[in-house]
């Protein structure tokens, strides 16, 4: 049985972080806040307030320390509660997720903005502790997710690969029938009304299903994406013949420097190639998939553990 277990934090499993809207969004909160967060025990990088989920956030506040690095800008933005670090890569693709472009705002207009907004969102959003919906308060009812998400993450691998498809949305497999019809609310039996994906609760299952069932794949290596942009374009890593060819020609090439030609290359060596020469969002889990596909195609083959070469 899949158990939810209630730490100090009362941590939510990962699998149903996607029925939380804050974890989709970029949330609005005080420096103080987001420095007292404590980081999620089963994901690296989530973090958690009042059991909501966590992972990307907006801040406001004055610059009040700059550093410039080799491949980055260091910035310290206090908002009057704290001071937090923020990094701007000088990759120009990077650098636009990183960090906002300067507030030029002479009369205090962002900020006077801000300052009025923000206890409203902690009053009705991040005050409240995120609750599950009812039909997942157990831990039958938890189960039935887990295995609802693990059985579509599959089947929309099995619809990927079979269709050919090499890039997507993820609202376009939300049209897909055959794809919908696997979820199901918890404790019932499906019908043609809860199936309807446009009504109420049926919407949101159904959307953070998906969600939580993409993230799944992302995870095993085999969808990527090659921004940042939560709403952008999924990549299927068996599919894409680019990043073959260029994780294909960087082992060849490095294999023949005295470095890399006894051992050949290891993974993450690889992946820091792959991410300078194809995109920065390429994950060590979709090498690691990638690579398991050339050794199964006999292109490269491993030396030792996490090390590849070719001949």
């Amino acid at each position: 049985m899949f158990a939810i277990s209630m730490e100090v934090e009362e941590e939510v499993p990962s699998l149903l972080w996607g029925l939380d809207p804050v974890f989709s969004a970029f949330t609005r909160m005080y420096i103080k806040d987001i420095q007292e967060m404590k980081e999620s025990k089963q994901v690296p990088g989530i973090f958690f307030y009042n059991r909501h989920p966590i992972r990307q956030v907006d801040v406001l506040g004055t610059v009040v320390l700059s550093k410039e690095r080799d491949a980055f800008h260091t910035y310290g933005v206090d908002d009057g509660t704290g001071i937090i670090s923020c990094i701007c890569w000088k990759n120009p693709v990077t650098e636009q997720k990183s960090l906002s472009d300067k507030v030029n705002d002479p009369i205090y207009d962002a900020q006077i903005s801000r300052m009025l907004e923000l206890p409203h969102l902690y009053r009705e959003i991040y005050d409240k502790k995120f609750q599950l919906p009812e039909e997942t308060q157990s831990g039958q009812g938890s189960a039935a997710v887990l295995n609802s998400i693990t059985l579509l993450s599959e089947k929309i691998m099995d619809f990927l690969l079979r269709s050919k498809t090499q890039n997507f949305y993820q609202q376009e497999l939300e049209t897909v029938n055959s794809l919908v019809s696997l979820i199901r609310p918890c404790g019932s039996k499906a019908t043609s009304e809860q199936m309807d994906f446009k009504v109420g609760l049926n919407a949101k299952l159904i959307r953070s299903s998906f969600i939580e069932a993409i993230k799944v794949l992302q995870e095993k290596g085999a969808l990527f994406q090659k921004s940042k942009n939560p709403n952008g374009v999924y990549c299927v890593t068996k599919q894409d013949k680019e990043l073959y060819r260029v994780t294909l020609e960087i082992i060849k090439a490095d294999c023949k420097r005295p470095k890399y030609a006894e051992k050949g290359c290891h993974l993450r060596h690889i992946l820091s190639c792959v991410q300078q020469n194809y995109s920065h969002f390429v994950t060590e889990a979709v090498i690691h998939y990638l690579l398991d596909l050339m050794e199964s195609n006999s292109d490269v083959v491993t030396t030792m553990e996490e090390y590849y070469t070719v001949f």
